[in-house]
């Protein structure tokens, strides 16, 4: 129950913290601004991960080569934030940042999404400087403390 409870707490928390934010981002966006926390924290090597499991793609855009998801993801690391387009569903785009805790986990990450009309590759470079921006406050809520290695795709 205490686990239980800690966990409510804790994303309580986060969802209060977050949402001067997100509804910044809102404002700035006009679109849909979304909060993830992660479930059942489990820590796996994504090497082994990736060659134990069927890549599925839910649109014809789905990345489900191996090789080339973990190059998209290394490059994500790198960049410090992550697009969709249109790979978990057709005609949507979205942009996501992580957040992080005071041991520099991610823990939850915030996102805009929208219809691919409107949440164009020229609008998502636009607002990605504002997203991350977010995430990296929500963090430093959390008690996240940036370092040099850890400063990603600032513009």
């Amino acid at each position: 129950m205490f686990i239980l409870g800690s966990t409510v707490s804790s994303n309580n928390l986060l969802s209060d913290i977050a949402h001067p934010y997100m509804t910044r981002l809102a404002e700035i966006s006009q679109e849909n601004i979304n909060l993830a926390i992660l479930f059942e924290k489990k820590a796996l090597y994504l090497k082994v991960f990736l060659k134990t499991i069927e890549l599925v793609p839910y649109t014809k855009k789905t990345i489900i080569d191996p090789k080339v998801l973990l190059r998209i993801i290394r490059n994500v690391k790198k960049k410090g934030y992550a697009t969709d387009l249109e790979e978990l569903s057709e005609e949507i785009h979205c942009i996501g940042a992580p957040i992080r805790d005071h041991t520099n986990k991610v823990i939850a990450a915030i996102s805009i999404s929208a219809p691919a009309v409107r949440l164009t590759i020229q609008k998502m470079e636009k607002l990605k400087g504002s997203l991350m921006e977010a995430s990296l406050q929500i963090s430093k809520k959390l008690g996240y403390t940036e370092t040099k290695t850890t400063v990603k795709g600032a513009n």
